[in-house]
């Protein structure tokens, strides 16, 4: 089982299995052979693509079979088409690329149909449409005229109805909830995914669920850059707080989606430690360090969440582990040095009684210090500066106890 399969909670299972009954029952109590179709959206009517674009331009009522033989008449004169080539290989094709046809996909697969049911639109219920196989009056089921990979790995079928509409004969709604736990079954338990559904290049171009967790995640991060544009933000602010919310919510969507996607975890930290909600940065880094994400980035940022958080030696270990990974970003040397000297403050507070600090810790702190400054200073980089000018900030601001050599030097790197 991959990383995906892990998130399958018994709940999500039981709740799947519940889905996959009651298509199951419903289908025996047609007593026919059946045909699945899954829809990520409860759309008005189960149509073909034909009907639909008509059907969105509040045509009353479009003469689909008109509009079909049009269709195939272009292509007729644009495409290396034989004048004996049948209607109906050409409509096939017309579908198979992504056309506008009168075809409604279906599939004799209930795994199918489900894995088109959650493929996309992750903010809405989907639907699984059964419909009988049988001869109708309504609606006629064919065969794709020539097979393929995608077509057969689909189990693909077509129906054609005169008014490009079918009813079905009964529908299974799929909850948004159980959406990407369905792809994680599916792929786990079934080898359905987007790689075996839209096996040809041509399905994998075309295919509209193609990376669905960064759409999520790009819809997560313009709210995001919005917020934290104007800078200062007013996080209690109840409706700010509500939109910070729906952030998390997008961005916990993209990780479930890819739990390798390094950016929904880059974004969670620092949307919460910006909120002051540093439990959950921490929580976050933790998440990203277990799927081996940017080890040494991770252990920087929890150790920053550790430090703002109060939890200085706790925050230490993390910082000297992402130096100890990478020792050429400044940054880390940075958050390192900030985090000491807020340990030499604390060691003054008389108020504070966790952290007790001996002299010989207290010179062993400020060696450190005097390194970290040191290891700015050589980085030679624009940012560098910034990082001390920052350090000068918090030593005017903080009034912070920093020894007279410590604070000699900062303020001779500050000068540089």
């Amino acid at each position: 089982m991959n990383e995906q399969d892990k998130m399958i909670n018994e709940q999500a299972l039981a709740e799947i299995e519940d889905v996959i009954n009651e298509i199951e029952e419903q289908s025996k109590q047609l007593n026919s052979e059946c045909l699945y179709r899954g829809e990520a959206r409860l759309h008005n009517k189960v149509c073909s693509g034909i009907y639909r674009d008509y059907d969105n331009i509040n045509e009353k009522t479009p003469d689909v079979s008109y509009i079909q033989s049009q269709i195939v008449k272009k292509h007729q004169e644009y495409l290396p088409y034989s004048k004996s080539t049948d209607d109906y290989e050409i409509l096939s094709d017309i579908q198979h690329f992504g056309g506008k046809t009168n075809l409604i996909d279906f599939t004799s697969d209930i795994n199918v149909a489900l894995y088109f049911a959650c493929n996309k639109a992750f903010e809405d219920d989907g639907r699984v449409i059964i419909l009988k196989k049988e001869k109708n009056d309504n609606y006629e089921v064919k065969t794709p005229y020539a097979s393929t990979n995608r077509k057969e790995d689909q189990k693909s079928v077509f129906v054609e109805s005169k008014e490009g509409y079918i009813e079905p004969d009964h529908v299974v709604l799929i909850p948004v909830n159980l959406k990407v736990h369905i792809r994680a079954y599916l792929k786990g338990f079934h080898a359905i995914s987007q790689e075996t559904i839209y096996n040809d290049v041509h399905g994998l171009l075309t295919a509209e669920d193609i990376q669905p967790y960064f759409i999520e995640y790009e819809k997560a991060k313009k709210k995001m850059d919005k917020q934290l544009e104007n800078g200062e933000v007013d996080y209690k602010d109840e409706n700010v707080n509500a939109e910070i919310k729906d952030i998390t919510r997008h961005l916990e969507l993209v990780k479930q989606l890819n739990p390798k996607f390094v950016n929904a975890y880059n974004d969670l930290v620092l949307l919460h430690t910006k909120t002051g909600k540093f439990d959950g940065s921490i929580k976050y880094c933790d998440e990203a360090l277990e799927q081996n994400l940017d080890i040494a980035k991770f252990n920087a940022w929890k150790g920053q969440a550790l430090n703002l958080n109060g939890e200085y030696e706790a925050a230490n270990e993390h910082l000297n582990r992402a130096i100890m990974l990478d020792d050429s970003d400044p940054y880390f040397y940075y958050l390192r040095c900030e985090n000491n000297m807020r340990i030499l403050h604390s060691a003054q507070d008389q108020n504070d009684k966790n952290i007790q600090i001996s002299k010989q810790e207290i010179y062993e702190v400020t060696r450190i210090i005097k390194s970290d400054l040191k290891s700015l200073h050589k980085k030679e980089s624009q940012s560098d500066e910034k990082y001390i000018n920052l350090l000068m900030v918090l030593l005017e601001e903080g009034n912070l106890y920093i020894p007279e050599d410590v604070r000699n030097l900062l303020m001779l790197l500050a000068e540089r």
